[in-house]
């Protein structure tokens, strides 16, 4: 059995022979080079800010980072076994599925059951499908506001079900249900339950998330009291050192698609989690942070974290988004307003140890109120 300092150099050897491969191939045109492992996996990664982080020298990844950000990554299952195979020849590893969590062979075989089990299903199996549809509403003072809510279809086979997402798509105003928020750009979000006939005693065997054009994304087995836990994204965070290339005042575009609306988010201290502002859906602000994507309020899991598409934005806001401009120059200014920001709206939220004993709870912070109270 490999250990994991062994493992970690592999990686490193990996590295250097792909690259050696690929200067030879420039003077001989007819060498069949194969990808290096550790490339294809940072391309996964999209924000360049964040990629150069693990590229830095001093980072050294060992090969179950490579898996996990791989398994993390939100492409199709599909696309995610090549990968770890790849992981798996170049680095000459053993079978082993002891060796450490994010094992590839372990994974591949993990994904290739979650597959399988589309179709290996019992007589009196139902697949049901899970989406969220988002309607415009009038509050008592008339105001227009937005709410999610979640329906749910059922169908006969898995097929049938991939088929009824990808009609939703191609008919997003059927019914009247369904109505799209003005600039959200969501690339939504489907899950589908595999159900077991009563007598199996499982409510839920095998559930899949998928995108609005019937990829599958993630799984898992809510049935087990143990699986893969693709919510904790410590390795994105691990890998480049806990330094984010992101500093107080930044704006930065928070992008978890397809589990939440893309966001932007100003950055309100250099901490490791980068403490952030945003604002929330009922249009107040509101203050998270960046290493567990709690700008994103959403009622089911999220599995994409930020950090894979995460990249600076200096364009134009939105009339809503005007405190962000006003807060990122702010704290710009003055990079200690940041955390009193943070704290004031925690506070005001009902996330304080005193607000909590009342069991008081609030959305967010009205932007007159936050400006009075910091001047700004």
């Amino acid at each position: 059995m490999k250990t994991k300092q062994t493992v970690g150099k592999n990686a490193q050897n990996v590295g250097s022979k792909a690259v050696d491969k690929k200067v030879v191939a420039k003077n001989d045109s007819s060498v069949d080079v194969e990808p290096c492992y550790i490339d294809e996996t940072l391309k996964l990664i999209e924000s360049e800010d964040v990629r150069k982080k693990f590229r830095a020298p001093e980072r050294t990844l060992q090969e179950e980072d490579y898996a996990e950000l791989i398994f993390k990554a939100p492409i199709p299952l599909e696309q995610k076994l090549p990968l770890l195979k790849l992981i798996m020849d170049q680095s000459r590893l053993d079978d082993d599925e002891s060796r450490f969590e994010y094992d590839p062979a372990a994974l591949i075989r993990q994904i290739n059951a979650t597959l399988k089990g589309r179709y290996n299903a019992p007589d009196g199996t139902v697949f049901r499908v899970i989406f969220r549809i988002t309607e415009s509403y009038t509050t008592m003072s008339e105001e227009q506001r937005i709410r999610h809510e979640w329906r749910e279809k059922y169908c006969s086979t898995f097929d049938a079900a991939v088929e009824y997402i990808k009609h939703r798509k191609s008919n997003p105003d059927e019914n009247g249900m369904y109505t799209k928020e003005e600039g959200s750009d969501c690339d939504d979000v489907y899950y589908i339950d595999k159900l077991l006939p009563l007598e199996y005693k499982s409510k839920v065997f095998l559930r899949w998330f998928l995108n609005s054009d019937g990829d599958i994304l993630y799984f898992d087995y809510p049935a087990f009291d143990k699986s893969l836990n693709t919510e904790n994204h410590s390795v994105l965070l691990s890998s480049c050192g806990y330094e984010l290339p992101y500093k107080a005042g930044d704006i930065v575009i928070a992008d978890c698609r397809p589990f939440a609306d893309v966001k932007r988010v100003v950055v309100l201290d250099d901490d490791p989690y980068c403490l952030c502002m945003f604002i929330n859906e009922d249009g107040n602000v509101d203050v998270g942070d960046l290493e567990s994507n709690e700008f994103v309020r959403n009622p089911r899991k999220n599995y994409v974290h930020m950090l894979y598409r995460a990249k600076l934005y200096d364009g134009e806001l939105t009339e809503a988004e005007t405190p962000l401009g006003v807060v990122s120059n702010a704290v710009k200014a003055n990079p200690e307003l940041g955390y009193d920001i943070y704290k004031y709206v925690q506070r005001f939220r009902g996330q304080d140890e005193l607000s909590r004993s009342f069991g008081l709870k609030h959305n967010g912070v009205l932007w007159p109120q936050l400006k009075k109270a910091f001047g700004v």
